[in-house]
């Protein structure tokens, strides 16, 4: 049982880093496909809570070292823009939840949404260029971020066992 939990748990954690990935070229990819693929994410989302819950309930217990504290910090911000993105996201749905309307809140999602939905450009997209290059540019972003995230974990991890290992 255990050993299926963590099997699913991966495969969870794989899919929303897929769907991730797959959300970023929104001008590449159709806006049905884009609202079909953050849909997964949502499902995927959802799954890797219920799957971590203990992780949650755990969180006001033991003690707090530099690397939990900034996990939990991490954590925190994360939730509220994944949240966020994905509250404005149905909010904003000209297809998957175009039966959606709530007066006011649709201007709000719109003024955040300008930026989401490229209404508003601050990124270029070399269109010639195909959406596999620029899939495995975000690829490689994703990776480096991956990277400087796990070392400064086995940093932080390093310092606070060699201050445990001083203070006796």
């Amino acid at each position: 049982m255990k050993n299926k939990r963590f099997t699913a748990k991966i495969l969870i954690d794989i899919g929303m880093t897929i769907c991730l990935l797959l959300l970023m070229p929104y001008s590449l990819l159709s806006e049905t496909a884009h609202e079909w693929i953050g849909m997964a994410m949502l499902v995927l989302f959802i799954s890797h809570y219920i799957l971590n819950h203990k992780w949650v309930t755990s969180v006001r217990k033991g003690k707090y070292n530099a690397f939990r504290v900034i996990q939990i910090v991490l954590v925190i911000i994360m939730l509220i823009l994944i949240m966020g993105s994905m509250i404005s996201g149905i909010l904003l749905s000209n297809h998957i939840f175009k039966w959606i309307k709530i007066s006011g809140t649709y201007m709000t999602a719109r003024q955040i949404g300008d930026y989401l939905i490229m209404r508003m450009h601050f990124v270029f997209y070399d269109y010639e260029k195909g959406i596999f290059p620029f899939l495995l540019d975000y690829l490689a972003v994703m990776i480096l971020i991956a990277f400087i995230g796990y070392y400064s974990g086995v940093f932080l991890k390093k310092t606070g066992k060699r201050k445990r290992k001083g203070s006796y």
